[in-house]
């Protein structure tokens, strides 16, 4: 029917649900019974007051509270959406203290829009089957509990909403796609099997003590960060598992942990600000097979994908019997670029029992193994012994971490220079690694 008797302030308005009675317009008094007359098309209007009652919605019917004051329309129960079509929901405070808010299921899409949550039973938004759920425009507070459980393919989208809390339990996403767009929240997130997580847009998953993003092993869709902030205090914040890639273009990273993003997968990054840790450590450096991200000089047909640079130990070695050295100086810097390291060593010894063809052993990278390829150095030496007249030099032979030193003589052949048991050298050599 349609009300529209002299004191009806909302005109044409089919349904209108007053918690206070029949009259002054109002058709119901619950929700449920306004939905049960309801058909696609309409619109039901629930005036200001708690409704403690679980509902099923109806697809193609909008349920709208009339008053612009989140907290004046209350629904504490759990809503059902469980057939195929579109559901609206816009302008409530949603509660529930012993279930899920809303649940989705079959085909069901469902728009959120302008409401409060107080969430404190797990999950707040539950989905499965080919489901999924739009929240826009959203507030509201979280207990120690998920916000959500995505299981449905149709995934869960969270656009300008704005969470508060500091729960410690992860959301979970087991398929389909979870994205904060513009989204500031509290809530970890945890995605296995084909479930995937974006964040987006100026969005802040910035959680207490606790990791913020973990992506599950295997997953077969790769997650995407841009222009966000990522935080987890204490915490590790973002640990990628084994077969999982990570896009970040223009993120913050904040954590005090010494692994800010560790695991077994990928991370591809355009930009990244590390806020609070020292990120070269052994954990973070094994799990980025493109560390930092990569930069192309024609258009993304080859990536330089490498930059580091440190220290090591140079010693001698005899190639029949490496033996063992007394040395005053072992000082060893490098660069890696890309695939390619150029390395410098300068060594002094006053004693040595090794025999045979001298080297400067355990450089920091093993030449590349390609049969036939040799990367020549230059060498500066005193207190040798080798051929007069001879010019000293040095190369990296294929698969090898050793620089081995060489005499030429013009119009011979170069020779071995054999391991002195006292001696000086400095080395350079850049050559290309595995």
């Amino acid at each position: 029917m349609t009300a529209q008797t002299p004191d009806n302030k909302f005109c044409t308005a089919n349904f209108i649900v007053d918690a206070n009675g029949i009259g002054n317009g109002a058709t119901h008094t619950t929700i449920a019974s306004a939905i049960a007359s309801a058909s696609a098309g309409d619109t039901i209007f629930v005036r200001p007051g708690v409704y403690s009652e679980d509902i099923t919605i109806k697809a193609a019917v909008a349920l709208k509270s009339y008053t612009q004051y989140l907290q004046n329309t209350q629904i504490d129960g759990k809503i059902t959406a469980n057939a195929a079509g579109n559901y609206f929901i816009d302008g409530f405070y949603l509660t529930n203290s012993s279930d899920t808010i809303l649940a989705a299921s079959s085909s069901a899409y469902v728009y959120v829009n302008n409401c409060y949550m107080t969430v404190t039973t797990s999950p707040a938004f539950s989905s499965t089957g080919t489901a999924g759920i739009q929240v826009r425009n959203t507030i509201g507070d979280i207990a120690n509990v998920k916000l959500f459980d995505c299981a449905g393919t149709g995934g869960m989208s969270f656009f300008n909403c704005n969470f508060s809390g500091t729960p410690s339990t992860a959301s979970t996403v087991s398929a389909g796609s979870v994205s904060f767009v513009g989204t500031a929240t509290p809530t970890p997130v945890v995605t296995s099997g084909t479930g995937n997580l974006n964040v987006l847009q100026a969005s802040r998953m910035v959680c207490a003590n606790v990791t913020a993003i973990t992506l599950g092993d295997n997953g077969s869709v790769n997650s995407f960060i841009q222009n966000s902030n990522i935080g987890a205090g204490t915490a590790t914040a973002i640990v990628i598992g084994a077969g999982k890639t990570m896009l970040a273009t223009d993120i913050d990273v904040q954590s005090s942990n010494a692994a800010a993003i560790s695991g077994a997968g990928t991370i591809v990054v355009g930009g990244i600000n590390y806020r609070d840790t020292a990120v070269n450590t052994v954990t973070t450096q094994l799990i980025r097979s493109a560390q930092f991200g990569q930069i192309t000089f024609d258009g993304g047909t080859n990536f330089l994908g490498h930059y580091s640079e440190g220290s090591y130990t140079p010693t001698i070695i005899g190639s029949t019997s490496a033996g063992l050295g007394t040395y005053s100086v072992q000082t060893g810097t490098y660069q890696r670029i890309g695939n390619f390291a150029r390395v410098q060593g300068f060594i002094v010894w006053s004693a040595h029992t090794g025999t045979g063809n001298m080297s400067a052993s355990n450089l920091p990278f093993t030449a590349k193994n390609t049969s036939n390829l040799f990367f020549p150095g230059s060498v500066w030496a005193s207190n040798l012994t080798y051929g007069a007249g001879a010019q000293l030099t040095g190369y990296m032979s294929p698969n090898t971490n050793n620089f081995a030193l060489q005499a030429l003589t013009s119009g011979s052949a170069s020779s071995n220079v054999a391991v002195d048991t006292t001696g000086s050298f400095m080395f350079s050599v850049w050559y290309e690694i595995q």
